[in-house]
């Protein structure tokens, strides 16, 4: 029994109280007859043969037969813990790398984001630049919406202003750019158009640094009839040189027909023209060529009552569904006698 626990005390590297736990003893006990073979081995060399050869090993099953399942037992044990924390270990190499990734990723958008702008005033175009109301009306508030391209891969944050020559007109702050194409509406303005013509220009403030932006086309509102207008589709200008009726004078309740001599200086285009006296439409002419220079139209007859004494006629040419009045040389208004349209 004694040399049983020495071995347990030398080979398992099992502590005192551990050993007398296995053999249900107390720790003086199995302390004492460790003591004993040790005084009995320093005497005795047959003793010293035995136990130093290999005989020591084959310990009689009476002796270790208690110790059999808490052995068998702690070794199952630690096997399941081995291939738990070498499950756990492999699960770590996988999971690990993805969320330093994840993580990485993560600074890298909050870094483009919140600190230093990477978009460049020369990955900056703009497309398009837009008013509303268009026309506008000298005095007339006015909105600007502008389309901006950014050729880069990066988005940003910048500074947009509207410029007419050195004057900011408009400014719209911190604006969030993304690659790609931009819309960006700017906040309504009391601006004032004067000029005959303003062109407008974007500058853009990157990281302090003001820079204008490329601009696919010149962006101008030009002066019209109807106000200030950006739209390429502006017609005109457009007059009135003559506008006669038939008969001349009329008499109430009689039909009469009109006919208009236009001067187009503009270019050449298809609208409906009308003539109103005041808010009403007297008499209108459909879908025709307006060419440029000069040239008449005759409007069907119309059974037109005069009533007041101060029928005076304007002329409106409506294209695209736009209605554009025509200045005329002269004021054509129909007096009371007779109901005559000559000087």
């Amino acid at each position: 029994m004694g040399m049983s626990r020495e071995l347990l005390c030398r080979i398992g590297d099992l502590k005192g109280p551990e050993i007398g736990g296995l053999f249900r003893v107390e720790y003086t006990s199995a302390s004492q007859e460790r003591r004993h073979l040790r005084n009995r081995l320093s005497h005795d060399r047959d003793a010293q043969h035995i136990y130093s050869s290999n005989s020591l090993i084959n310990v009689t099953i009476e002796e270790l037969t208690p110790l059999t399942f808490p052995l068998t037992f702690q070794k199952k044990e630690v096997g399941e813990m081995k291939k738990c924390t070498f499950i756990v270990v492999i699960g770590c190499l996988f999971l690990i790398p993805t969320l330093a990734q994840a993580q990485v990723e993560k600074m890298i958008d909050q870094f483009l984001q919140r600190g230093e702008s990477r978009v460049r005033p020369e990955d900056l175009r703009v497309v398009q630049l837009e008013i509303f109301p268009d026309p506008v009306r000298q005095g007339q508030r006015v909105s600007f919406r502008v389309t901006i391209t950014n050729a880069s891969r990066h988005p940003g944050r910048v500074t947009l202003a509207i410029k007419d020559r050195d004057e900011v007109i408009s400014e719209a702050r911190d604006v969030d750019i993304r690659p790609g194409e931009n819309r960006i509406d700017f906040l309504e303005t009391a601006y004032r158009f004067s000029r005959s013509d303003h062109c407008f220009t974007v500058e853009a403030d990157i990281e302090h640094t003001r820079r204008s932006i490329d601009v696919a086309r010149e962006f101008c509102a030009r002066k019209t009839s109807r106000g200030w207008s950006l739209t390429d589709r502006v017609i005109g200008p457009l007059y009135v040189e003559d506008l006669d009726m038939n008969p001349d004078p009329a008499i109430p309740g009689q039909g009469i027909r009109f006919k208009v001599r236009l001067r187009n200086d503009g270019r050449p285009i298809r609208a409906s023209i009308l003539i109103q006296d005041k808010d009403q439409v007297v008499v209108q002419v459909e879908n025709v060529t307006i060419p440029r220079g000069y040239s008449d139209f005759q409007f069907p007859y119309t059974l037109y009552s005069f009533k007041r004494f101060d029928h005076c006629f304007t002329v409106q040419v409506d294209f695209e569904r736009t209605p554009y009045p025509v200045d005329a040389v002269r004021e054509f208004c129909a007096k009371p006698m007779g109901w005559t349209l000559r000087p």
